[in-house]
């Protein structure tokens, strides 16, 4: 009785997935989302392949590949825009578009640039990896909840917020290549990546002005969601909205990062360690909550409640 039971739990869970993947192959736009992601993770491969080994052609395929997969999100994006017509919507799947289109601009100047093009070979695929934890073609389903950002000031909170996520990966990258090259001057090995990196001072001053910015971006978007919050008449729930939380931990860990470089004047590698894990606990407030709670972010709209 308890195996028949079972067997009957399995089957029910399969049919759920399989009714679920069979809406997904009937929506065109999931189709497409679905190409772009197997671009972005093509192009993940060659740029791996390309940081190991030096070789052009795999570099100049991984960048056509990541702009082809651009192309395709965009191609969605436009398309659910001219579908609503009278307002942008911003949901889980615009705010990943944004966030691929962001770090793709900064794929491909990264890439052009001589010292720079390894580090694009690390970009690459922590963009794929947080396309796929966001949903991939599932995030374009019409159960998706999103609102209209009619109101000038949700959308400068969502835009600051989204500048600061591309900002702190883009960080994050930088802060790894820099441990890289630190683990290697240690260890005087002075070829291979050591070589084909940037000096530690240029990685130095990367992480600078880009937390910098992306830090800024963020107070700003954490202010004015506050605003809104208290002008919709907003209360304790959330304060302990999952979301808020993380934000508002990935937010103090960069605090204390700003504050030990502007004021303390400190750098090198312990920095570059604090921005790794700031830029973890940001990832997952941006995609991570979402795999394992419910956040009072998705589907609400301050349009008509607030209006500062």
């Amino acid at each position: 009785m308890h195996l028949r039971s079972i067997d009957l739990g399995s089957w029910f869970y399969s049919q759920a997935l399989l009714c679920r993947y069979e809406a997904i192959l009937m929506n065109p736009d999931a189709i497409v989302i679905g190409v772009g992601l197997a671009m972005y993770g093509t192009a993940s491969v060659l740029a791996v392949f390309a940081l190991l080994k030096p070789f052009p052609k795999a570099r100049q395929f991984s960048t056509l590949c990541m702009v082809l997969g651009l192309l395709s999100m965009v191609w969605v994006f436009v398309e659910h825009w001219m579908q609503k017509g009278e307002a942008f919507t911003i949901g889980r799947f615009e705010s990943l578009a944004c966030y691929a289109f962001l770090l793709t601009l900064a794929y491909v100047f990264l890439v052009r640039r001589r010292d720079t093009q390894l580090l694009a070979g690390l970009l690459a695929p922590l963009i794929t990896i947080v396309l796929l934890l966001g949903g991939g073609p599932m995030f374009v389903s019409e159960g998706d909840v999103s609102f209209y950002a009619h109101n000038l000031w949700v959308g400068t909170h969502v835009g600051s917020a989204l500048i600061s996520y591309a900002l702190f990966s883009l960080a994050a990258v930088v802060a790894v290549a820099y441990l890289v090259q630190d683990h290697n001057l240690k260890k005087k090995r002075l070829d291979g990546l050591f070589a084909r990196l940037p000096s530690l001072e240029t990685l130095d001053g990367f992480l600078a002005w880009q937390v910098g910015i992306a830090f800024a971006s963020l107070t700003l978007s954490i202010l004015i969601g506050g605003l809104l919050v208290r002008l919709s008449g907003g209360g304790e729930e959330w304060i302990t909205d999952p979301k808020i939380i993380a934000t508002s931990v990935a937010w103090a860990v960069y605090a204390v990062l700003v504050h030990l470089r502007a004021s303390l004047g400190r750098r090198g590698r312990s920095l570059a360690v604090i921005c790794v894990i700031g830029a973890s606990c940001m990832l997952f407030a941006f995609v991570g909550v979402a795999l394992f709670t419910e956040s009072l972010h998705r589907g609400v709209s301050f349009v008509e409640e607030a209006q500062p």
